[in-house]
């Protein structure tokens, strides 16, 4: 999809667009107005000699003031929906596009579009919803740490049940760190929506915002649709797991990697059965069964992981989200350059924090 160019809007329309957003200016210069030139045009509205004229400009400021007064009861009591995009790369993005192509999005989605009405009353700018960073080698977590208090400081002061929507950028160790933060207490977990960009537009894959616990359920009878997998019989209380979601296949560079690093546990390689190229509208099945794994392995005495992932973000942010922070997890990321790996954070050392 090319971008297309976003339109400035004139000096007068800004400042209009000010003061409409002000009731009380608004109302105090309508009657103004409507005082000075009352007595020009009086003459030509009456009736039995009486001057209609500022009656009929009365009643058209009071109407005005009705409606212009709903829309900000509406700002207050409504649902907000509101755009999150995580970005990273050697490049600036433009953030007035991305916030346009999510808001574009989320209406589709939700039906939502009173993202103008939310930046009058609550006096933001949506284009800080786009918290972008230089590829911040050996500074993930800082990073992470950093976008989710940006966010949660543009959206402080808003009031009323806010639903987030969700877009992330490569790579995916981003997602799945911020999925385990937010899920850490899921109870607690304001509601998010998670996107996934499919031929230059985004569609959502994870709906966590009625009953995120969902992702975490348990699968009965082991029935795996979207994941196959054969578990060695002897494993300790280390493995190395590499979740092969996506078609970029993982053990060249994961062999180099534990060969160079001297990781001797058993490495348990999960391929998907979809080619690589999931289509379902509703991701929640196969992150559940990608967390079931996990849980499996722990069951079967396993205490410590090596994660090595390959998988779109909206899946890897839905996994974390599963897990929370909570768990013994080394998270690893591709270094294509030098057809390796490098350790990003541990699960269980990720921070405590939240959207709100």
């Amino acid at each position: 999809m090319i971008p297309q160019p976003v339109k400035r809007e004139s000096t007068l329309r800004i400042l209009i667009g000010e003061i409409s957003g002000n009731i009380d200016l608004m109302v105090l210069l309508m009657y103004i107005i409507a005082s000075l030139i009352s007595p020009f045009l009086s003459p030509y509205f009456t009736l039995w000699g009486f001057s209609l004229l500022p009656t009929i400009l009365y009643i058209i400021f009071f109407f005005y003031f009705v409606y212009r007064l709903k829309e900000e009861i509406s700002a207050v009591i409504s649902e907000k929906h509101l755009p999150v995009i995580f970005v990273t790369g050697e490049r600036d993005v433009n953030r007035k596009q991305r916030v346009i192509q999510a808001e574009n999005a989320i209406k589709r989605v939700t039906g939502f579009d009173k993202f103008g009405m939310i930046e009058r009353h609550f006096h933001i700018d949506l284009s800080r919803a786009v918290y972008w960073k230089r590829t911040p080698s050996g500074e993930w977590i800082n990073y992470i740490e950093d976008g989710i208090e940006m966010i949660k400081c543009l959206y402080y002061e808003i009031r009323g049940r806010k639903v987030y929507h969700l877009f992330l950028g490569r790579p995916s160790v981003i997602a799945l760190g911020l999925g385990a933060i937010l899920g850490r207490a899921i109870i607690e977990s304001p509601p998010v929506i998670v996107y996934h960009e499919d031929g230059g537009e985004y569609r959502p894959v994870l709906d966590l915002s009625r009953d995120p616990g969902r992702i975490r359920e348990r699968i009965s009878g082991k029935q795996y649709k979207y994941i196959k997998v054969d578990l060695p019989k002897n494993i300790g209380d280390e493995v190395v797991l590499a979740l092969e979601m996506t078609r970029h296949p993982l053990m060249t560079e994961l062999r180099n990697y534990i060969s160079e690093n001297n990781i001797t546990a058993p490495v348990i390689l999960v391929k998907n059965t979809y080619g690589g190229d999931l289509k379902d509208e509703d991701w929640t099945r196969p992150v559940q069964e990608l967390y079931n794994l996990i849980l499996d392995l722990r069951d079967m005495g396993v205490r410590r992981f090596h994660l090595f992932i390959g998988m779109h973000e909206a899946m890897a942010f839905g996994l974390g989200y599963a897990l929370g922070s909570y768990w013994d997890i080394k998270v690893y990321k591709l270094v294509k350059e030098r057809s390796t790996y490098e350790l990003v954070f541990s699960l269980n050392e990720l921070p405590e924090l939240s959207l709100e």
